[in-house]
């Protein structure tokens, strides 16, 4: 079921997608109404790396758009 509230903080329940081994994610910026946002993901250590949304990965010049990670 699709819901329009977001959770600002959320500890995973299953797998992460992420290529990270996080357990939690923060959200840093989130516009409902198109579903565009930027999310922390946070691990037993600390910050793991940030994620965009497709649309705002979309936006990013293309050499950016192909980085999955950053060291």
């Amino acid at each position: 079921m699709m819901t329009d509230t977001i959770e600002f903080f959320k500890r995973y329940t299953r797998q992460s997608r992420s290529p990270w081994a996080d357990v939690s994610r923060v959200v840093m910026m989130f516009q409902p109404e198109t579903k565009k946002g930027i999310y922390s993901h946070l691990g037993e250590s600390g910050i793991n790396g940030v994620s965009l949304s497709k649309d705002l990965q979309s936006r990013l010049p293309k050499a950016l758009q192909s980085q999955k990670e950053f060291s």
